[in-house]
């Protein structure tokens, strides 16, 4: 499997690898993965990947893939991309989409960047980032995901009045995406006055049980893309 690499922007994402994969882990990595990869598509190639589909939304970060999984089921008309470098998580992913059988869900497990440089413009109906690393040092900001540049990649790729969601359970890192979202223009921020509240087709991921556990509500924007 080739794994892409993109020259100009700082990884937004920390270890690759955690515990060792287990037998059956393994197995879904060197037997199911392949056949989910997202590749790099030819521009003629990407029209006609989705064409069998109603629309085509992608997750970045999906973690150990209860969101995507869950949103894959409840749309079967979608195409649900998902984009993921952590290989213990893309095996959780795996572990669903085999139980439930799901077979309109693609994986990206690297880098998401270079996936995003290679789509046609306006391809995506919808794009989810949820609970990205904040990156609490102030050393690094630099690598927070949600930034200016990320921003102008999802505009392109994006369709007219396209959503866009965020959540975040750090206060600090919400403070940083809210100051983006209103600095930016092309998108509108729907739900500057409330962001308590989730989308409809909302399954809970574990990052935010756990900080819910400890007492921290999660922040949620929603955006859309601008027509012009």
């Amino acid at each position: 499997m080739q794994i892409l690499k993109h020259p100009r922007t700082l990884r937004s994402f920390g270890r690759v690898k955690a515990r060792p994969l287990t037998d059956q882990q393994q197995h879904l990595i060197d037997h199911l993965l392949p056949q989910l990869c997202v590749t790099p598509l030819h521009d003629g190639q990407w029209e006609a990947w989705a064409a069998p589909y109603h629309a085509v939304w992608l997750e970045i970060g999906f973690g150990g893939g209860e969101h995507l999984v869950s949103i894959a089921q409840r749309y079967p008309e979608i195409l649900c991309l998902g984009a993921e470098p952590f290989l213990n998580g893309v095996a959780q992913c795996l572990r669903g989409i085999d139980e439930a059988k799901i077979t309109n869900i693609a994986l990206h497990p690297h880098d998401v960047h270079p996936l995003l440089d290679a789509m046609p413009d306006a391809y995506l109906n919808r794009v989810d980032i949820l609970f990205p690393d904040p990156w609490r040092k102030r050393a690094h900001y630099k690598r927070r995901i949600i930034n200016p540049a990320l921003l102008a990649r999802l505009s392109r790729i994006m369709r007219p009045h396209a959503s866009l969601w965020i959540a975040t359970d750090h206060r600090d890192y919400a403070a940083w995406i809210a100051r983006h979202c209103t600095e930016q223009t092309a998108f509108t921020w729907v739900n500057q006055e409330d962001g308590a509240t989730p989308p409809n087709d909302w399954h809970p991921t574990r990052y935010q049980m756990k900080a819910e556990a400890q007492g921290i509500a999660p922040v949620f924007f929603h955006l859309t893309r601008s027509s012009t």
